[in-house]
């Protein structure tokens, strides 16, 4: 019985420690970039950060891919990191789409969305990005293709080495 017990405990610890851990991944040759930051939570929901170069430098976006099964309705995501201000990234896509750019959209289970634009890859002095790889946990708003008004939460823990790694690592 105590060692059944032990091996939940062991096996609990090991779940939480992995859903919480960034890490950096090799993009897929189809993205145009190298590297991803990525994370998952607990809800088997994904968190990508990643590098673009852009006609005037380079830019840092986030991907959020819903699991099981989950699909985005017609609004985009909005997301807070710590306390801070509620970030809405249908600003983003009406900008975008004012500029002929995509810089945010949704399409089934995936919402991504421009984080940061910059002239270089230093990114330790950016605000934009400084709650990215500062902050403790970013919480992400949606509406699911039901209507219904949902939140998914990521840790931040780690993410400062995870999403450096991807914006100043070597570009494809």
């Amino acid at each position: 019985m105590m060692r059944v017990t032990l091996l939940s405990c062991v096996m609990l610890l090991a779940t939480s420690v992995q859903a919480g851990s960034w890490e950096t991944v090799t993009a897929p040759r189809s993205m145009g970039t190298k590297w991803i930051a990525t994370n998952s939570n607990k809800n088997g929901d994904t968190l990508h950060v990643f590098r673009k170069i852009a006609g005037g430098g380079y830019e840092a976006y986030a991907e959020l891919t819903l699991g099981g099964g989950q699909k985005f309705g017609d609004l985009m995501p909005s997301y807070r990191i710590d306390d801070g201000r509620l970030e809405d990234t249908t600003i983003l896509k009406i900008a975008g789409q004012n500029m002929g750019a995509r810089w945010a959209y949704t399409d089934g289970n995936r919402a991504v969305w421009r984080i940061w634009q910059g002239t270089d890859t230093v990114i330790d002095n950016n605000p934009l990005l400084q709650p990215w790889i500062k902050g403790n946990h970013v919480t992400v708003l949606f509406v699911d293709s039901a209507g219904k008004s949902r939140t998914t939460e990521f840790s931040l823990r780690g993410s400062k080495d995870a999403i450096t790694e991807a914006m100043v690592g070597p570009f494809q």
